[in-house]
């Protein structure tokens, strides 16, 4: 995990030329996205100051869940299409959310001190993160320049979810 998402270049090189592992790349990245939903969860409770720690961490497991299926599914087919890959842009996908794990882990304290901070914090610092695993990964598996497949993606499986959820916000704030 530590040499996927710390040495991209490096790890998805020394990916090339062994056969596809997606199961193993979708196991670490679900892995890793629970790490960082228990995370935010845990810092939640911090903030709403809570004692519901089973219901909580059980819904946060369970949306975790939900997400990274969501951006697992949506980015390997946004990758699959126009960045003409077979079956590595699944791994690809996969291995690019490594860094959630560490995400989770360091800004823990942060999220635990300053919740909302350290939840935006978090989050921005995921995002950039795992789209620069991306871009590396995709320059190995791909001859040509990668921006216009990373721009596509990070379109459909970050901002497209991020654009619906706060126009649900949106609404939902007006009715009330």
């Amino acid at each position: 995990m530590w040499s996927a998402a710390s040495a991209p270049r490096r790890f998805f090189t020394w990916l090339e030329p062994q056969d596809a592992r997606i199961l193993k790349a979708f196991t670490v990245a679900f892995f890793s996205y629970l790490v960082y939903a228990l995370t935010l969860a845990l810092a939640f409770i911090r903030s709403s100051g809570s004692n519901a720690y089973l219901p909580i961490f059980a819904l946060a497991l369970g949306i975790g869940a939900l997400q990274l299926l969501f951006f697992w599914g949506l980015g390997g087919v946004s990758l699959q299409r126009p960045g003409s890959l077979d079956v590595r842009a699944w791994e690809v996908a996969g291995w690019s959310w490594t860094p959630a794990f560490f995400v989770g882990i360091s800004m823990l304290p942060a999220l635990l001190v300053v919740p909302f901070l350290g939840f935006i914090l978090s989050v921005g610092f995921l995002l950039v993160w795992h789209l620069a695993v991306l871009r590396y990964g995709l320059q190995v598996f791909l001859e040509r320049a990668v921006w216009r497949v990373v721009t596509v993606y990070a379109l459909l499986v970050i901002a497209l979810p991020l654009g619906i959820f706060l126009g649900i916000q949106v609404v939902f704030s007006r009715l009330t």
